[in-house]
């Protein structure tokens, strides 16, 4: 069951994370009821633990705004 509004216990990538809670043994996630539904296309939008890369840091340019914009003198 993908939507549900019990909690579920957490994955394993989930350790480490500021947001599981320990209940007698089993831990689940505060923040989220189905924590492997979060986990199915990448990273947990809200794990603390994950380290996050910026994708490019360099931004494109179109080459023929760039020469208007140097022609002008605001390069």
């Amino acid at each position: 069951m993908l939507f549900t509004t019990d909690k579920q216990v957490i994955v394993p990538q989930c350790e480490g994370c500021s947001h599981v809670q320990v209940v007698g043994d089993q831990s689940f996630c505060d923040a989220y009821a189905n924590p492997s539904a979060k986990w199915m296309l990448g990273a947990c939008p809200l794990g603390t633990h994950v380290q996050r890369q910026n994708i490019d840091a360099s931004k494109k340019v179109n080459p023929l705004k760039a020469s208007k914009k140097a022609s002008k003198g605001k390069g």
